[in-house]
């Protein structure tokens, strides 16, 4: 998170991330308010979900307003 908030390169986040550190990161990117990080992060996560992650994940996005993450687990 700090690369981005010195750089505002968004290169580092993909799906090489473990899961913890995506919802920590998005927890922080949510809370001070990094949006394009936050959606960044969304996009990852929404590529994660499986049937076993869905529930999990769908708590997750409601209590960090992931409506990206929402959308896809929905759709």
């Amino acid at each position: 998170m700090l690369e981005y908030v010195y750089t505002k390169d968004l290169d580092f986040v993909g799906p090489s991330i473990p899961s913890d550190v995506l919802v920590d990161t998005l927890n922080l990117a949510s809370q001070i308010g990094l949006e394009p990080l936050k959606l960044k992060l969304e996009s990852v996560l929404a590529l994660e979900i499986t049937v076993e992650n869905v529930c999990p994940l769908l708590v997750l996005a409601d209590a960090y307003n992931a409506t990206m993450v929402c959308l896809c687990i929905l759709d």
